[in-house]
């Protein structure tokens, strides 16, 4: 930290601008949803079922504004015996077996890149709101779009998955 500014976070903030609003606050709500009324992409990475208890689900954003395009990042998906868990990068790397496809045999489990599955998701995010905003805008087709980080991780190394042992690639 140099100035009490951190590396990451310029790198990861540079060229935004942001407010924090306190939703379980009337007024921050209010405020959101006037936002909502006016935007093309709401992205969250609030767990699932989150949002719903504050009234602030696909279904009421979009009767609200129906060209919304809702768009969410959740570490192991919407669905499934852990969606509604949170995680760390080193437990998604495990998780997803990359810290055993890295080194060589009979080594412990190796961490690789800090934030991989953050910003592997965050792409596989982007990637879906632009297909959704294309879908939009082609057939007039609004939804709302799930990335998670395992499932960024799982996809990133495909390769090392789809090859076995004895295996030419």
């Amino acid at each position: 930290m140099v100035d009490g500014r951190m590396a990451i976070a310029e790198d990861l903030n540079r060229n935004k601008k942001g407010i924090a609003l306190n939703l379980k606050h009337p007024k921050g709500k209010e405020m959101l949803l006037s936002l909502i009324d006016k935007s093309d992409v709401f992205l969250t990475n609030y767990l699932p079922g989150t949002l719903k208890r504050m009234g602030l689900d696909f279904e009421t954003l979009h009767s609200r504004n129906p060209r919304l395009v809702y768009a969410s990042a959740t570490a192991y998906g919407r669905k499934g015996p852990e969606s509604h868990v949170s995680a760390l990068e080193l437990t998604l790397e495990a998780k997803a077996g990359m810290m055993m496809t890295c080194g060589e045999p009979d080594m412990p489990p190796i961490f690789l890149v800090p934030g991989i599955a953050d910003r592997g998701g965050a792409i596989l995010l982007a990637y879906s709101v632009l297909a959704a905003l294309l879908g939009r805008e082609r057939h007039g087709i609004v939804q709302e779009t799930w990335t998670s980080g395992l499932g960024a991780l799982i996809t990133l190394q495909s390769p090392a998955v789809a090859v076995t042992e004895g295996t030419p690639p």
